[in-house]
């Protein structure tokens, strides 16, 4: 292409010509002439203020600048440097996207060229001017020294060589040029923008280069005296603040960073009611503290520990205690939180030290950290926006400091939480009444363990305890954000009413009626349906008082309201604490009964009234939807009363075993559900579920519902049905055992047919087919486990015990890794259970050897795969099995016929049966995956 005449042709006030110029990039980069055209025309500036184009002849050469120290090079290398120094002369007229992509070019040049082939880059930058020199030293900085920037190996010993020879060569140099840049400056005669940029540059090299080139009088002169302008003070003191995190010895360092903050509190720049940069002024303070707290550190590791040396490092830096305390109780937030680092890392290094923090100054620090916990006034509760956010984040990092004052002085940080629970009531604002509960619930995490929830007993109230019970006596007010949050530290610390049962009953109440369940305000109505079933959950010993009354005020909550009032998923917990109620209500097992049958009774009866208007009533499918999906709510909230329940035993002790068998019963007419109401699926999976909590409350009399509701799940080929039918089936025989012989022989033919159906299907997704392949391992394996394979062996499903095996050893053979596994532990459980039946040594030397051998040996296994490894494990396992059975008949076999028929040689087969006699299980299995890792297909 001819680049003059395209980019004369160009364009610029179109978008998409704008964007074809980086199309042509890619055709331009690696073209010997138009990169020379490039250098050319930028040389001449033949294109003058057409920005665009400019910025695309630099692309071009940034692309021949990242192969100059290479042989691909394709323009003379005194032409483009010629190039490079013409075009920074004019760099600092362009606009700033071209300037920055000047600066980048040159400092990809500087690693490939500096020094060899350029030994007077520096020389020729300086006098191009300062900020062409300042944008091109801040990109060298990224990509020679900004470890926040990865970097190869390669790189990174590159970059070592270019600071040594830097330091060697032009350090000194640059140093100078900088001194004069910050002259000019200070004059007037640069930009304040030129400053800010020296400065930056400053605070990036002086981490690697001689701190007395800057730690100077004359250089840090000139920086203090910019500190004095308002538009420079900020730039001023990150420079500072770099300059004190240079690394060194510690001693070196104390003194650097004393001499400097004396130097700055001379300077006046601590009087913070006269300071606009408060937030940069506390960055400075509290980056002074730290380095101060971290070579405290650095003198106790010392050998040996300098005590001196760490105990003055600590009173230095505690002088700066004060005034970051100050900055932390600041009304800006953005002021604030630069302190946090610091008043964090004092207080922590003073616990470790066993250093005694004044009690005024930490006293201070308590009250500080309380007070801009307390969100403003202007804070949006109902809507939290953008400034919400940014508000919590804040808390997020503020209780980080509230927490190691907590364990640095718990006694302090709990008198003035007590002393604002004291003051709380309910004429107090939301904001006061907010952050003096949300300082209770803190504390609970925040505390030493040993203070913490745990320490609560009946004789020796702690400390908290009784700061809880001071809470649980008072009240606030009742907007919502209080009152969730009440509820959450409730909740938090119930381990309180465990010995304080009398306080119980008022709280109890608060929270199933307007203080929680009934609150007018939604989420508070969501939150305290999980904190209640909680709360009932974990105080089940000292429910049974409360339990009746309980019930009672539940049947609102319960059974009354749309979704609006309380979802599914929330009504779902308070159905959970109903039924733990009615476990532990004082009364009969027959009372007891009857308390579940007014819980249970209600969800039925709605259950079918719902599913025969399904039935009976035409309807619109978004009508049939909405009652399909409201009929599933009512079967899975029944399960939910029944999670009080972890066996039979439970349910017998509630003489409850007849309400769930009537429950069962009408449960599953859901199941009949006509199939030409397409929302029925959602009804089945609720069934389903609730078959799942069946088979562990109830006992055997589960087991004569159970044909009909396993018939018409299999009534549908479906991966969804079939996927989660095999673990309720699975469950069912874990649970009874051999007793589900009958049960499962007679469904046999139909979840194989269902299965190889799916599986052999050319249509379905391979995922879901894959998945149903592990699903229907995953059944005769549990089987096997549960000794369940005579559903095998019966009659009826004799003939399909070979396609069975056919699929197993398939399994055994294919590439997934997982499924394999499995397979071959069905072979070995298998061979143990059918091994004596004659015609079973067919099937061991037709498939079960075969998929040991031929299945790790075929390219379907990766044996780089820790789950192929895993496999390959397994199928050394099954081979033991075999050999413990056989003995050296199964050797023979191996040795003399099926080895040499795969062409495997006499050595490696007698090896191959030599580690499989005599080598215990865990090194057969080593041996095994180098035996296939030595060839992957035997020849």
């Amino acid at each position: 292409m001819n680049l003059a005449e395209t980019l004369a042709r160009v364009d610029l006030t179109d978008e998409r010509q704008q964007q074809q110029l980086y199309h042509w990039f890619e055709q331009c980069k690696d073209d010997q002439s138009a990169i020379q055209f490039a250098c050319d025309a930028l040389t001449k500036r033949t294109y003058g203020d057409r920005d665009q184009v400019v910025f695309f002849l630099f692309l071009v050469l940034e692309a021949e600048a990242k192969r100059l120290d290479t042989t691909d090079a394709l323009v003379p290398l005194d032409s483009f440097k010629i190039t490079l120094v013409e075009t920074c002369k004019y760099a600092a007229l362009c606009p700033n996207f071209v300037s920055s992509k000047i600066a980048q070019v040159m400092a990809v040049s500087f690693t490939k060229l500096y020094p060899k082939h350029w030994p007077d880059f520096f020389e020729c930058l300086i006098q191009c001017g300062p900020d062409i020199l300042l944008s091109t030293l801040i990109q060298i900085d990224g990509e020679v020294v900004n470890r926040r920037i990865h970097h190869t190996k390669r790189e990174l010993d590159r970059n070592t060589r270019l600071k040594d020879e830097m330091r060697v060569k032009d350090v000194g140099t640059l140093v100078a040029t900088w001194k004069e840049i910050l002259e000019k400056v200070v004059e007037s005669k640069l930009s304040s923008a030129i400053g800010c940029k020296c400065l930056e540059v400053v605070g990036q090299y002086i981490e690697w280069i001689d701190i007395n080139l800057v730690v100077n009088d004359g250089f840090m002169g000139k920086i203090f005296e910019l500190l004095k302008r308002a538009d420079l003070a900020e730039s001023v003191c990150d420079c500072l603040g770099e300059i004190v995190q240079k690394g060194m010895p510690p001693k070196e360092k104390c003194v650097l960073v004393e001499s400097l903050y004396g130097a700055l509190e001379a300077a006046g720049l601590f009087e913070l009611q006269d300071h606009d940069d408060l937030e940069s002024v506390a960055k400075l303070i509290c980056t002074c503290g730290s380095e101060l707290m971290h070579q405290n550190e650095k003198f106790l590791r010392l050998d040996p520990p300098d005590q001196e040396g760490a105990h003055q490092a600590m009173v230095a830096g505690e002088r700066k205690v004060e005034l970051a305390i100050r900055l932390l109780a600041h009304e800006d937030d953005e002021v604030s939180v630069e302190t946090l680092d610091f008043l964090q890392t004092y207080i922590g290094r003073a616990r470790s030290s066993n250093h005694k923090i004044p009690d005024e100054l930490l006293n201070r620090c308590i009250r500080a950290v309380v007070a801009k916990s307390t969100y403003s006034s202007d804070y949006n509760f109902d809507r939290p926006g953008q400034d919400e956010a940014e508000a919590d984040e804040y808390m997020t990092e503020l209780k980080q400091l509230f927490e190691s004052c907590c364990l640095h002085s718990p006694q302090a940080v709990m008198m003035i939480v007590k002393e604002r629970l004291d003051a709380l009531s309910p004429h107090i604002s939301i904001p006061e009444a907010e952050v003096t509960i949300r300082l209770l619930y803190n504390l609970g995490e925040c505390l030493p363990v040993n203070m913490a929830g745990n320490s609560f007993n009946k004789d020796n109230p702690s400390e908290l305890q009784q700061l809880v019970q001071i809470f649980v006596g008072s009240s606030s007010p009742q907007h919502h954000a209080v009152v969730r949050l009440t509820l959450e530290t409730i909740v938090r610390y119930s381990k309180f009413f465990q010995f304080h049962a009398e306080h119980l009953g008022p709280v109890l109440e608060f929270i199933v009626t307007s203080g929680g369940l009934l609150h007018s305000h939604g989420m508070v109505r969501s939150r305290a349906a999980y904190l209640f079933s909680k709360l009932v959950r974990e105080l089940q010993p000292v429910m049974p008082t409360f339990s009746r009354d309980l019930l009672q005020n539940l049947q609102k909550v319960l059974f009354e309201g749309d979704e609006e009032f309380l979802s599914e998923s929330d009504r779902s917990f308070v159905f959970e604490a109903a039924g733990y109620l009615a476990v532990c209500a004082p009364v009969s097992a027959g009372e007891k009964a009857q308390l579940f049958s007014e819980l249970l009774g209600p969800l039925v009866e709605r259950f079918q009234i719902d599913v025969s208007s399904l039935v009976e009533t035409p309807m619109e499918p978004e009508q049939q939807q909405i009652i399909c999906t409201r009929v599933s709510q009512y079967i899975a909230w029944a399960g939910r009363i029944t999670k009080c329940w972890k066996g039979p035993d439970g349910v017998n002790a509630s003489n409850a075993q007849p309400i769930l068998a009537e429950t069962l019963k009408y449960f599953m007419k859901g199941l009949q559900i006509p199939s030409s109401i397409e929302p029925r699926a959602v009804v089945m999976q609720s069934v389903r579920t609730f078959l799942h909590r069946m088979l562990i409350c109830m006992g055997q009399d589960i087991l004569v519902l159970l044909p009909d509701a396993l018939a018409i799940f299999l009534e549908r080929v479906e991966y969804r049905e079939l996927h989660e039918l095999f673990p309720l089936i699975n469950q069912i025989g874990a649970k009874f055992k051999e007793k589900t012989v009958p049960l499962i022989s007679t469904l046999l033919s139909r979840i194989l047919g269902n299965t190889f159906q799916m599986i052999e299907s050319n249509t379905g997704d391979r995922e879901e087919i894959k998945t149903i392949t592990r699903d229907f391992y995953n059944f005769i394996n549990q089987s096997a486990n549960n000794n369940l394979l005579a559903i095998f062996t019966t009659e009826e499903n004799q003939g399909h015990i070979m396609k069975m095996l056919s699929s197993v050893e398939a399994g055994a053979r294919s590439g997934d890794p997982v499924a394999a596994k499995t397979c071959f532990t069905i072979f070995a459980k298998i061979a143990k259970e059918w091994g004596q039946q004659p015609w079973f040594g067919d099937i061991i030397q037709n498939q079960i050897i075969p998929a040991c051998i031929l299945g790790p040996a075929s390219p379907n296994y990766d044996l780089k795969d820790a789950q192929t490894q895993m496999a390959v494990a397994e199928s050394a396992i099954c081979m033991k099995a075999l050999y413990e059975m056989h003995g050296e008949g199964l050797v023979e076999y191996l040795r003399s016929t099926y080895l040499p028929s795969l062409s495997i040689s006499g050595d490696i087969g007698a090896e191959y049966c030599e580690a499989l006699m005599k080598k215990e299980i865990k090194a057969f299995k080593c041996y095994v995956k180098c035996f296939f890792g030595r060839s992957h297909q035997p020849s």
